[in-house]
């Protein structure tokens, strides 16, 4: 059981990372409220690096919520599979409950550092889209 979770957080983790930083940037600014591309190009860069020192902090905050996620989903999973299907019902209950928990606690951590760019943006005069 705790392969298949430690298998389905670095598949999170992994999803999470298969489009660049710059190019979930560039499909949210809209393209009208770029006036000089040089200048973009810098404000992109300086507030994806404040993302990462944000990201790092945040780190540390997905190893808790993944934890404390993988826990509670696996302890309903396991309420849950036991009162349907009795002992291996609760075994599996709880081995998907607590990988839903664990990959949970990825994508929040990833949607809070694109969350810190495009604020960042925002406050530069960008105009993002969503």
């Amino acid at each position: 059981m705790h392969r298949s979770l430690a298998l389905m957080a670095a598949l999170a983790v992994l999803a999470s990372g298969c489009t660049t930083t710059q190019e979930r940037v560039q499909n949210r600014v809209d393209p009208a409220s770029i006036s000089d591309n040089e200048r973009y190009q810098q404000d992109v860069a300086e507030c994806t690096r404040l993302a990462d020192q944000a990201q790092t902090e945040t780190n540390r905050d997905m190893a808790t919520r993944g934890v404390v996620g993988g826990l509670l989903g696996a302890a309903t999973g396991a309420a849950i599979g036991a009162a349907v299907g009795g002992g291996s019902g609760a075994a599996t209950g709880a081995a998907i409950g607590g990988g839903t928990g664990v990959v949970g606690g990825a994508v929040t951590t990833q949607g809070h550092r694109d969350e810190v760019i495009r604020n960042c943006l925002q406050n530069r005069g960008y105009k993002t889209l969503y």
